[in-house]
């Protein structure tokens, strides 16, 4: 599964230090499902699949604004998930949750319903070609990301206020 490793080097590549400290990042695959693509006849065979799962995604001990977090996940989805942009698609939104240790630190979770198309064709030496397949409609074009593939988020802003 790609996606979530994807996550993870999205945010820890804007806030280095979850990948110091990989206990205050966690992420995990609750209700994994794989869904066979049946076979057309006109096709052959077709042992195409998907993955289908819900991933919980938790930050522990978070000390920044919780909106970093959101504008990370959105320009995330935005590429690998866009139908979880969009109210038509995904009318419930993303669930989170926040326990509020302190007015400076909280613990903020949240769960995505993810899916990995695979590509599997039989060979005709008996083994399969397989690809992950990607997301083919982002939500936006790479010529226009909410933070600049390649370029560290530099810095957030809230009513004037620098966030990052």
């Amino acid at each position: 599964m790609n996606k979530p490793d994807s996550l993870r080097a999205a945010f820890t590549a804007v806030f280095g230090d979850l990948a110091d400290n990989p206990d205050r990042f966690r992420l995990w695959i609750e209700e994994g499902h794989v869904r066979c693509h049946a076979a057309d006849p006109t096709q052959g065979e077709n042992l195409s699949y998907t993955l289908e799962y819900r991933l919980v995604v938790v930050f522990e001990a978070w000390r920044r604004s919780h909106l970093l977090i959101w504008i990370v996940l959105l320009d995330w989805l935005r590429i690998h998930q866009p139908d979880l942009l969009t109210p038509k698609q995904s009318p419930e939104a993303i669930p989170f949750e926040a326990d509020l240790i302190s007015n400076e630190e909280a613990d903020i979770s949240f769960e995505l319903m993810l899916s990995e198309p695979i590509r599997a064709k039989r060979r005709a030496d008996g083994g399969f070609d397989m690809s992950v397949i990607g997301e083919n409609n982002p939500l936006f074009p790479d010529s226009v990301p909410l933070i600049d593939q390649g370029k560290p988020l530099a810095s957030v802003w809230l009513d004037g206020d620098q966030l990052l």
